[in-house]
């Protein structure tokens, strides 16, 4: 059962970093199935049939994981015009460089790994 949550979360934060960030394009049928298995493990959840399920908790704190991935999205965004304002418009390509791949790419691996660790160290 952990190894479906884990392809869950995993399914919904490739689908967040392919749509927020556009590093990587997935085509239109691998993004209706991956959404089908979110909506049908979703509804899984809280369904369960097997009774082996996280609890509803854990499950939202999770979820709530992921979405915070739409604030990162948003928040670097005006972290670089408040800069780019406080600089009289001159930009620093390095800063931004580096900026842009700890938000593009840390971010979401160190959000995936909390959510994997948290997945198998309960139950």
């Amino acid at each position: 059962m952990k190894v479906l949550y884990i392809l869950f979360f995993g399914i919904l934060n490739l689908l967040f970093f392919s749509q927020l960030t556009k590093k990587i394009v997935l085509n239109l049928t691998l993004k209706i199935i991956m959404l089908s298995f979110v909506l049908l493990f979703f509804i899984y959840h809280f369904w369960n049939p097997l009774g082996k399920v996280i609890t509803d908790k854990l499950f939202f704190i999770l979820i709530a994981f992921s979405f915070s991935l739409l604030v990162f999205y948003i928040m670097p965004k005006i972290a670089v015009w408040f800069t780019t304002y406080i600089n009289d418009n001159e930009k620093d390509e390095l800063l931004y460089k580096w900026y842009s791949v700890i938000t593009d790419y840390v971010i979401y691996i160190l959000i995936s790994v909390f959510q994997f660790v948290t997945i198998i160290k309960n139950k």
